[in-house]
């Protein structure tokens, strides 16, 4: 998808109005009115004559409503002001029948005495003039405007403002007459009649500066200028905004001074002059102890908008935390910001994130009964669904929204909806008719807004495109692109330019296309580079993979035309330059000294948002594991989504804040430096780029380059899922109850899934694989394949396992990089460090504490051979394992009592895993349950013992990714005997983001984890044959796993591979 330019903008309305009426000669002045018992409403008497004229005044210290009772009861009329306005209410009307009228208040609070409510001041009856009449009747004209406000119907509401100005203008009353023109102009405005809305308005200013009231003039010019921008007259909505600014300046009205200047950044920040828009709103939020209450979050809001169009997104972010956490913020503002910051973290690719931003938005927008900004929303939450493959739900979201656009008027809202929904189903569905005539609809309306000008000719492009009229697309396209980067648009441009190249390969001019799609990945990394955060960068990434497979496409095809000139060379460095950058940056950090230089405030924050998101996970699985109801859990998981992004703010301020950060910059290799630092002589290295249509293999040796195409990523990854899905069939619900014929046919079903996956992406490669060591760097669904386990194409009978060792790399990149790392390291003096078989809340060792301490309660007994995990969401009440025992003592016994270090049951402990011993052992190794969180990667964690040798609970239990980043190893090897410790999140480009990478920044040369839930008793003999093998036998770590897989393999009971394949070899080979 290439619109991206979708976050709603910040509300511009204006300030709570207040209209002060003039007394029309001498009033009774009643504070309070007469009051009967406090059990009804507040009411003053009036005798009047048939033909006399009454008019009061009421001021309202609260919101009341005002009814005018005949003598029988009926209602004359009504006055109440939109709901939360607190104005002067004027009742006036001519008596049909003589009586006692009464004038009764409505709304005051029951405990509340009237007169803090209202005041009511009433003009001595007289009989009515042909003025009294005209009056009476402009004012129950102008309320029933104001009645149609609640329903919503504006064509309704500007009927009445009509006939109640007209009916104002024949009274001569100036003042009652500029606020109807106000209020039609807002009316116009709302329907999308901006030019009659502008001048209405701009009336309005100048009846109000002859009235001398500067307050409602700077108002008034305010949203005159807001109407001429809406019509494309920039200018004179630039004169609008400057005569507001300079009224509030020279009359003292700090709120429309506020305004004005909000909106000259809005705008300013439109036409593309940022740093000008970045001065305004600066001066604005100066404003704010001079304008007190909750505006400030507005003005925070569009700070943090301008600074998205910056690329600066840590600042941004943190501006709409702030405007949430203004206090009494309103729900519109509140909603804004949760927008906003949707939009972040869903260019950011973010889209878990940005979906959860997006539902806090809609739901207070629902609530609001907010359909304007409530369409904007639903917009973006269409794109966030599109990103992640949720295509029908993208397209109801895009629906809803381009429907409540139309019955808003809400333009800006109908262009984005309207565009990407055409998207959609272009690309997605296979409707391009239709999208055709949403386009249309692009065109049609973009037009018509000077500053969505691109907007209108990128719509055009792609109808011309999707008809094949491809060299007038081409043209469209080229000026699409020009009009985006005069408007300061660069992200759309990068986009357009990314279209460009797609419609010069689809011409056949392939070096146009690549040139175009070199330019579109270089605005990516600059981009990148402005991003401090490392998840956010890595999403980055995410968010353009679309742009680095277009570019490895266009490549190779040059590279099929021209098979001798490099370009596949080239290929391979764009995709290295598209996959794990957020590794090769944070490898980078690891020698760095990061914290060189930090203030100690900065440091202590950092600790403090990692010590708060500890107790929040800690809190949350208490709540899950005692059964809290769902609404509790929800909140709960709310709590520690917010602390996550605490945590990420704060790492990323100490990143900001260090000496040594700046100088960073870690590159990816090309082929040359591939083949000089990652390549031996017995190496190959097997890159897959999975791109829509086609996919590329390159095979690479010290001595060469191989290139291959591929079927495109769908049929790829739907055979690796298959395969995947086959191997680990055993974990499935019921698998115990399995026969032996029933789990045959599971392997022997692998095993046919497993061929047709190693045909498809080894079989072009077969032939050079030879004796090998094969380093394999995978992409999308292959990262979950364990290449090993894969049988030889054309020899269905033996599978790799046989004839090569594998080792996994998220990219060549980042073993270069840890190889750097780990240049000049001193061995670390002692040889194996073993953390296994921790103290559960269900385990009878703790029978054994001493008396007087309560017993646990008990659980049903697990069966002989557990799984390590824990499937159900619970994390406290983990299962046992008996085996890890047995699979420590193996270990151990293999080293001499001096060189290792045994922390078993109650001392395989959080305290141990933290307290700096392990920096002193060369192999570290831990036996216990993994827990992935695919949503908050910083909450994976490895299981610790959750009690003391006393009975008394741990003070912290979970090994988190968080905690684990800031490990001190000198470890040569750190083995994950867990669950799916090889898993993570998986972000596109950047790979599974987990327990892996955790380790090998706190300084593990290679991680030995898992692909899925691993069982028990076969995982203790893998592990105590690959130590043999790997402390004894001094093999590499790659061929010790080999021999101890050949081992477990060996073996008819555990020759599936689901017993031996799980176990997954990443980072240095050697």
């Amino acid at each position: 998808m290439t619109y991206s330019r979708l976050s709603w903008r910040p509300s511009r309305t204006s300030g709570v109005r207040r209209l002060l009426l003039p007394a029309l000669g001498a009033m009774a002045v009643l504070a309070g009115g007469h009051c009967s018992p406090r059990d009804t409403d507040p009411e003053q008497t009036v005798r009047l004559a048939a033909g006399d004229f009454v008019r009061a005044v009421v001021h309202q210290l609260a919101d009341v409503r005002v009814d005018l009772l005949a003598p029988d009861g009926s209602e004359v009329l009504h006055v109440d002001g939109p709901n939360g306005i607190r104005m002067d209410d004027e009742i006036a009307a001519v008596a049909e029948q003589a009586g006692t009228y009464r004038i009764k208040m409505r709304g005051c609070p029951p405990d509340t005495p009237p007169a803090q409510c209202f005041t009511l001041r009433l003009d001595p009856p007289r009989p009515a003039t042909a003025a009294d009449h005209r009056r009476a009747a402009a004012i129950r004209a102008t309320q029933e405007a104001v009645d149609w406000m609640p329903q919503r119907d504006l064509q309704k509401q500007l009927v009445a403002r009509r006939r109640s100005l007209k009916l104002w203008q024949e009274v001569g009353d100036p003042a009652r007459e500029a606020e109807e023109l106000f209020q039609l102009g807002v009316v116009e405005q709302l329907l999308a009649q901006p030019v009659p809305a502008a001048e209405h308005l701009e009336a309005a200013a100048a009846l109000y500066a002859s009235l001398q009231r500067p307050a409602e003039e700077a108002l008034a010019f305010n949203e005159a200028g807001g109407a001429r921008e809406s019509a494309g007259a920039v200018d004179r909505a630039q004169e609008n905004f400057h005569r507001a600014l300079a009224i509030g300046r020279r009359s003292g009205v700090p709120q429309q001074e506020q305004e004005a200047l909000n909106r000259l950044g809005l705008l300013l920040n439109e036409l593309g002059e940022r740093q000008t828009a970045l001065a305004y709103l600066q001066e604005a939020l100066q404003l704010a102890p001079k304008v007190p209450g909750p505006g400030l979050a507005r003005i925070l809001n569009n700070l943090g908008y301008v600074h998205t169009d910056l690329g600066d997104h840590e600042l941004a972010i943190q501006l709409h935390r702030r405007a949430l956490a203004v206090p009494g913020a309103s729900l519109p503002d509140q909603a804004t910001a949760w927008n906003n910051l949707g939009s972040i973290h869903h260019f950011l690719g973010s889209w878990d994130e940005a979906v959860a931003c997006y539902g806090e938005a809609i739901a207070l927008n629902r609530k609001l009964g907010d359909l304007y900004r409530l369409a904007a929303t639903l917009n973006n939450l269409g794109i966030a669904r599109h990103y992640s493959g949720q295509y029908e739900a993208s397209r109801a979201a895009y629906a809803e929204s381009l429907a409540l656009a139309r019955q808003e008027n809400n333009v800006e809202a109908q262009i984005q909806a309207a565009n990407n929904l055409a998207l959609l189903l272009e690309q997605r569905l296979g409707r391009p008719a239709e999208a055709i005539e949403h386009w249309r609809t692009v065109v049609r309306l973009a037009s018509s807004r000077p500053t969505r000008d691109y907007l209108a000719t990128a719509a055009q492009a792609f109808i011309e495109r999707t008809e094949r009229r491809l060299p007038e697309a081409r043209r469209t396209l080229q000026e699409a692109i020009r009009l985006a980067r005069r408007r300061a648009e660069l992200r759309f441009a990068a986009d357009l330019t990314l279209q460009l190249a797609r419609v010069e390969r689809e011409l056949g001019d392939l070096p146009a296309a690549v040139r175009h799609s070199q330019e579109a990945v270089e605005s990516i990394e600059s981009r990148r580079k402005s991003v401090v955060s490392f998840e956010r960068r890595a999403f980055v990434l995410a968010a353009t993979q679309t742009h680095y497979q277009a570019y490895v496409r266009n490549l190779m095809e040059l590279h099929a035309q021209r098979p001798n000139a490099g370009w596949d060379a080239r290929a391979l460095a764009v995709s290295e330059q598209a996959r794990a950058r957020g590794l090769l940056d944070l490898l980078g950090e690891a020698g760095a000294g990061l914290r060189s230089g930090v203030p100690p405030q900065v440091l202590a924050a950092e600790k403090t948002a990692r010590a708060r998101l500890r107790e929040l996970d800690r809190q949350h699985m208490e709540l899950v594991h005692q059964g809290a109801g769902p609404q509790e859990i929800k909140q709960s998981a709310v709590r520690l989504r917010a602390a996550g992004a605490s945590l990420e703010e704060a790492e990323t301020a100490v990143r900001e804040s260090s000496e040594s950060y700046a100088g960073l910059t870690t590159q990816p290799l090309d082929l040359r430096a591939i083949r000089r630092e990652v390549l031996s002589a017995r190496t190959l290295l097997l890159e897959y780029s999975l791109g829509e249509d086609k996919s590329y293999l390159f095979a690479v040796t010290p001595g060469g380059i191989r290139s291959f195409e591929l079927p495109g990523r769908g049929p790829i990854e739907e055979a690796a899922r298959s395969f995947y899905q086959a191997l680990t069939a055993r974990n499935d619900p019921g698998a115990e109850g399995r026969t032996a014929a029933e789990a045959s046919r599971i392997d022997t079903a692998a095993d046919r899934r497993g061929l047709a996956l190693s045909r498809m992406i080894l079989g072009p490669v077969e032939s050079l694989l030879a004796d090998h060591v094969l380093l394999v760097v995978a992409d999308g669904m292959l990262q979950y394949v364990p290449f090993p386990a894969l049988p030889l194409p054309s020899r269905p009978g033996k599978r790799l396992l046989d004839h090569h060792q594998t080792v996994s790399l998220p990219s060549a990149s980042t073993l270069a990089t840890l190889r750097r790392q780990l240049q000049g390291r001193p061995a670390a003096p002692r040889l194996l460090a073993v953390l296994a078989d921790p103290v559960f809340r269900d385990d009878p060792r703790l029978a054994r504490r001493p008396p007087g301490k309560e017993r646990p309660v008990q659980i049903a007994q697990r069966r002989e051979a557990p799984i390590r995990e824990n499937g159900a969401e619970d994390q406290l009440g983990l299962p046992p394992l008996p085996f890890a025992a047995e699979e420590a003592k193996s270990l151990l016994d293999l080293v001499p009592a001096s060189g290792r270090l045994a922390a078993l049951g109650f001392d395989a402990s959080y305290a141990r895993a933290t307290s700096g011993e392990l920096a002193g052992y060369r192999y570290v190794h831990f036996a216990t349950h993994g827990l992935l969180d695919s949503r908050q990667p910083k909450l994976s964690k490895l299981a610790l013992s959750q009690f003391r040798a006393d009975g008394r609970p741990q003070g912290e239990s979970f090994l988190r990714l968080a905690d684990i980043y800031n490990l001190k190893l000198n470890a040569d090897l750190v083995t994950l005997s867990a669950c799916r410790t090889a898993l993570g999140k998986d972000v596109r480009g950047e790979g599974l983001i987990g327990l892996t990478r955790g380790f090998m920044y706190a300084g593990a040369a290679r991680v030995l984890s898992s692909l899925w839930s691993v069982e028990d008793r076969a995982t203790a003999t893998l592990m105590k044959s690959f130590y043999r093998h790997l402390l004894l036998d001094k093999l590499p770590a790659a061929e010790a796993l080999r021999r101890a897989q050949l081992t477990v393999s060996g073996d008819p009971r555990t020759r599936s591979p689901y017993y031996w394949a799980g176990f997954s070899l990443q980072g240095e080979w050697q």
